[in-house]
């Protein structure tokens, strides 16, 4: 926006409704006029120093809505979280629906995992704090990447991406949804045979006990003859 070629006399003594360094302000502008400001730059001059900040405050919430919004749901899994000014771990708090067997080859465009995601305890209150922090954010008018993770990146992940992006859409938002992993193949986990459970560790041990404990006797026995040899 051009700057206004205003001009003031020694009379103007500006006096301020906010601070010249915020985003937005307002200023006297003579004896029965207020000017107002965006980013140091004049907005326009106006009767009541209410309409002035009402201008104001229109110019830069105009800016806040150009603010781009990227998304990513993605897998800690299959790599490091990709850099954001705000990442969520949904690892250890929720649900997966992957201990469901009928789940594990679906992802988050399938009705059924998303009806699953939300239904989960905490997530809806979850996806409403997220679109406050993101809007909080926004309100620098500069870009905002959100990255939320789960394990593979097919379920709970990419569900909350998907409905956070839907939501602020929906708000006048623009937003940038990827799904970094969700097309990715299923992570194999503990119980499924791709590695030792705690269970499974506590019997082989439970296990090596009992066998040392029935060769206790077959060993002392054996050492008690090498005694006797000696």
């Amino acid at each position: 926006m051009a700057e206004l070629g205003w001009t003031r006399t020694d009379a103007d003594i500006p006096t301020w409704d906010l601070n010249p360094d915020s985003s937005f302000y307002v200023e006297k502008w003579g004896l029965s006029s207020y000017a107002a400001y965006h980013n140091g730059t004049p907005v326009g001059t106006y009767g009541t120093r209410e309409e002035a900040q009402a201008a104001a405050e229109t110019e830069y919430l105009a800016g806040v809505a150009c603010a781009p919004v990227e998304i990513i749901s993605f897998g800690y899994g299959h790599g490091d979280p990709p850099p954001a000014h705000l990442t969520v771990d949904l690892r250890e708090h929720f649900r997966d629906p992957h201990v469901d067997s009928s789940f594990r080859e679906l992802t988050a465009e399938d009705e059924r995992v998303g009806r699953a995601v939300t239904s989960t305890l905490g997530i809806p209150e979850l996806i409403q704090a997220l679109t406050y922090a993101v809007l909080a954010f926004r309100f620098s008018q500069a870009p905002v990447t959100l990255a939320v993770g789960c394990v593979g990146g097919r379920h709970r992940s990419a569900v909350v991406a998907t409905i956070l992006g839907q939501r602020l859409r929906r708000e006048g938002i623009p937003v940038n949804l990827i799904h970094r992993d969700m097309h990715r193949p299923v992570i194999k986990r503990p119980a499924e045979g791709g590695g030792c459970t705690a269970r499974g560790i506590a019997a082989l041990r439970d296990r090596g006990q009992a066998a040392l404990q029935a060769a206790a006797p077959a060993i002392g026995a054996v050492l008690d003859e090498a005694t006797d040899a000696c």
